[in-house]
């Protein structure tokens, strides 16, 4: 929803829809204390882009960190 304007901020998935599909569930342990956790990637995510920075590519992330978290709804 919005417009996407020089200047301001924005995320932007670029998808391909005749290839988006759920992959199958695994497990992760990757919590503290080696806690397991159930992760459930997709195919299809082309890019990820936050703020400008390309962020995700080919459904793997690229080490950049551009955006940041909100806190009491800041």
């Amino acid at each position: 929803r919005g417009t996407l304007s020089v200047g301001h901020k924005a995320d932007v998935n670029v998808i391909d829809l005749s290839q988006l599909s759920e992959r199958m569930p695994q497990i992760a342990y990757d919590f503290p204390n080696a806690a397991p956790r159930f992760i459930q990637r997709a195919r299809g995510y082309e890019a990820t882009f936050c703020n400008g920075s390309l962020i995700a590519s080919a459904g793997e992330l690229t080490g950049l960190r551009s955006g940041s978290v909100l806190r009491h709804g800041r």
